[in-house]
């Protein structure tokens, strides 16, 4: 791939465990830098979901279990919606999302759920959240030992996280 065909592009990497953010691919890996410098207009793309989840009890139908809270990574793609991943939203009661920049906490929708390939796809109804949102624009893959940036918020992390890597198996 030819520094001049870089492309933001979803990533999912074990570092930032339950996030999905956006990827570009470099072919030099000493202009790694220079490739973030790229993605920072699709950084704005990338939100923080919050997600309070209540697991049905199965032996007690009638229960629920203790409900529990996590955060993960989405990024904004075309048509108002948001991707990020199935576990990050599973037995849902109630999905937030924030923007990079902002403490408001959005409601979001949960439009489809896709566990057999770990994504899931959100919306939210309320057009401020729209507001200076750039959706991502996906490119090729990319190749076995092909740099790429992820940009995503990691378990535990309030703030943005970019982090470079190669690809591989």
């Amino acid at each position: 791939m030819t520094p001049s065909r870089r492309v933001p592009r979803a990533v999912d990497n074990g570092e930032h465990k339950g996030s999905l953010g956006p990827a570009v691919a470099v072919s030099d890996p000493g202009a790694a830098w220079e490739g973030v410098a790229r993605a920072v207009p699709a950084m704005d793309a990338v939100v923080k979901v919050f997600c309070v989840h209540t697991e049905p009890n199965f032996s007690l139908p009638w229960q629920r279990k203790r409900q529990y809270s996590s955060s993960s990574s989405g990024f904004v793609i075309g048509g108002r919606r948001v991707l990020t991943n199935a576990h990050s939203v599973e037995h849902y009661t109630q999905v937030k999302l924030k923007k990079r920049g902002s403490d408001t906490k959005y409601l979001a929708t949960v439009l489809a759920i896709g566990t057999e390939c770990d994504i899931a796809m959100l919306t939210v109804d309320d057009n401020e959240f729209w507001d200076g949102v750039s959706p991502v624009e996906f490119g090729d893959l990319p190749a076995l030992q092909d740099s790429v940036t992820v940009v995503g918020y990691p378990i535990g992390g309030d703030t943005i996280s970019v982090t470079s890597g190669v690809v591989h198996e």
